[in-house]
């Protein structure tokens, strides 16, 4: 990941191009412009040129201060000014951060299956429950008929017996 980019700016000079002090001459702007990345102590990437943007020179002060705009009608040179900015690079999350979001997640998912357990469990024991007492209540119930019946039959049974 690249440190820095370039923000440009056209049509802009330098109060020091003088010829002498280009850092390189006869050099395409993209050129210039890598130059100035690859070197620490460049602020910016100061290129101009007459007539070819091939054959140009380039500038690489250390340090920059203001810049002028450029009318290339009166100076009969063409310019820009590429101004070397940082970029703001951002860690990459920790596998710390990554193990403490699984986990979470992790606790998470158990916790809902265990009440969702739970939920299933109770409406188990509440239907069983049901049925047992239904049951039951059938079981009296016949145990009180059977006793009414022969209650009742046998005194049929008596009094017929009797006569």
């Amino acid at each position: 990941m690249q440190e820095h980019d370039l923000l440009p700016a056209h049509d802009v000079s330098y109060f020091s191009y003088v010829y002498g002090a280009a850092n390189f001459r006869g050099i395409d702007e993209e050129s210039c412009k890598q130059a100035c990345l690859k070197n620490c102590s460049c602020r910016a990437a100061l290129f101009q040129y007459s007539g070819n943007v091939s054959d140009g020179n380039c500038f690489l002060p250390s340090q920059l201060f203001s810049l002028q705009n450029n009318q290339p009608s009166t100076s009969h040179y063409n310019s820009s000014a590429y101004i070397k900015v940082q970029n703001f690079v951002v860690p990459p999350a920790s596998n710390n951060t990554k193990k403490r979001d699984v986990g979470i997640g992790v606790s998470i998912g158990i916790i809902g299956a265990g009440l969702i357990a739970s939920l299933i469990g109770g409406m188990i024991i509440r239907y069983v429950r049901r049925k047992s007492i239904t049951r039951n209540i059938l079981h009296i119930n016949l145990i009180h008929l059977t006793i009414n019946f022969l209650l009742h039959s046998s005194a049929t049974d008596l009094s017929h017996t009797l006569k």
